[in-house]
């Protein structure tokens, strides 16, 4: 019988050549070498046998198929066959052999004029998005063509440009040329142009404007790709007079503790309370920041004064960090900014806000992010011993193997693969859906005092997940 890893595992670049050398499986077989139909190596008494795997002519693509699982079987030449399985899990990492990309190459605005009191604030935002990972699809943004006076400046992370300087009188245009660089080596990268339109501001209306919903709610997919629409808000009166829309604020599902920080000896250690974010106190230090934060956000909208024990005001503000969505200024349609990921953080309460130029409301937006089975589950240990008396009769448990997803709504199923001695599988069953292990067969200390069984857990998607199961492996001795 050869006796060899159950289980191999290796990363390899994604941009290896044809019939590049991955990994070398060894095993060893106390027989004799003259049933071996496979070249051998002998190191002091035991025989090595390697198989060498290697790429083909078909060049690898991270992008398109990132893990490639093989089974691999050993087997000698004596009369009686004896066989065993290997599985090699081929993990290919990132080159950055992508350039970022803009959804539009021609971005067009018509904004209203701005005076000294609007300096300052966003004008429009431009995003790319590289399809790389890690640090070969962190992009920055910079301003290469029709700034030369400085008055524009763009947010090197998000790609919002603002004025922090200028006004801008109506019928005056800017064209700015933006370029998105990755992190990557070698860096790549890629520009879009940005036209604004400065127009006259529209005369005051008396009809107040009002979103059609005053909650709006929309799921996405944490697979949907950025640039990718979410949904659309619209808001009254409709007609010739132009809307602009902006998010204003985005709010999380999160805990903060609030304790505090100044130097007071009634107050000090003492916790104050739970707000989001950055805070300023009304009874300590202005725009004193906190630590520990642990609270939930959504009990407290922005702008809200949280009256906390012992009676110290806390002013909750807040913003949209990290930048995740935007919302196409002239139409109200969210799309995705940024790859979304449900494991860190499934779910965004945003803040919208229209303008006609003079008039501005605001309404709510709940973005729940569905979870996709992306995530492989993983044993609470790599190997689980355990010692059994020989007369244990049959339907006895054994022990119970115990694994985790980080997926939502995962299902997962247990088996048992194989073992290292073909007859130990007879010997033992599992529960699909526990993990337990119980006898199937009277053990006999005599004929094998040992069993060694390689148990596997699945995934399997739910309704509301892609296809695709992931897996994970444990040895029970």
């Amino acid at each position: 019988k050869y006796q060899t890893m159950q289980h191999y595992s290796m990363c390899v670049l994604v941009a290896v050549g044809v019939c590049v050398h991955v990994c070398a499986c060894g095993c060893s077989n106390q027989s004799s070498i003259r049933n071996g139909k496979v070249e051998l190596r002998r190191y002091s008494s035991v025989c090595v046998y390697l198989c060498l795997i290697t790429t083909t002519a078909r060049k690898l693509d991270r992008e398109q198929q990132p893990e490639h699982v093989l089974e691999v079987t050993v087997s000698d030449g004596g009369p009686s066959p004896r066989h065993t399985t290997v599985w090699v899990v081929i993990q290919v990492l990132d080159v950055n052999d992508n350039k970022p990309v803009f959804p539009e190459k021609l971005y067009q605005v018509r904004l209203p004029e701005r005076g000294r009191k609007q300096r300052g604030g966003p004008i429009y935002r431009v995003f790319a998005y590289d399809i790389d990972q890690g640090a070969n699809a962190e992009l920055s943004y910079s301003i290469v063509d029709g700034n030369e006076d400085g008055k524009f400046y763009i947010d090197p992370k998000t790609g919002v440009v603002s004025s922090p300087k200028k006004q801008f009188s109506a019928g005056t245009y800017d064209i700015l040329t933006v370029k998105a660089m990755d992190n990557g080596r070698p860096q790549r990268w890629a520009t879009a142009r940005l036209h604004i339109e400065w127009i006259r501001r529209p005369p005051p209306s008396p009809v107040p404007l009002v979103f059609d919903e005053q909650l709006y709610n929309f799921t996405v997919m944490e697979t949907d790709r950025v640039a990718e629409i979410v949904g659309v808000v619209s808001a009254q009166p409709q007609g010739a007079t132009p809307l602009w829309f902006e998010i204003t604020g985005v709010w999380r599902r999160t805990v903060i503790r609030v304790y505090q920080q100044w130097e007071n000896p009634s107050l000090q250690g003492i916790l104050l309370g739970t707000v989001p974010g950055k805070a300023s106190t009304k009874s300590g230090p202005p725009d004193q920041l906190f630590d520990n934060i642990e609270l939930d956000r959504a009990a407290h909208p922005p702008g809200q004064a949280c009256l906390l024990p012992p009676s110290v005001g806390v002013f909750c503000t807040g913003g949209d960090d990290e930048s995740v969505f935007d919302v196409e200024k002239g139409v109200g349609t969210i799309i995705i900014a940024k790859p979304l990921d449900a494991e860190q953080r499934s779910f965004y309460n945003l803040t919208l806000e229209v303008t006609d130029g003079t008039n501005v409301a605001n309404t709510q937006v709940h973005i729940t992010v569905m979870d996709n089975n992306d995530n492989a589950p993983v044993f609470s240990q790599p190997t689980y011993d355990i010692t059994m008396a020989e007369d244990t009769p049959p339907d006895t448990e054994v022990l119970q193997v115990l694994a985790s997803d980080r997926d939502e709504r995962h299902r997962l199923t247990f088996s048992i693969l194989g073992s290292v001695d073909p007859s130990s599988v007879r010997l033992f069953r599992i529960d699909p859906n526990t993990g337990t292990i119980y006898t199937a067969r009277r053990l006999d200390h005599e004929s094998r005092n040992q069993h060694v069984l390689s148990v596997v857990v699945t995934t399997a998607p739910t309704l509301t997940q892609s296809p695709g199961n992931r897996y994970s492996r444990s040895t029970v001795q």
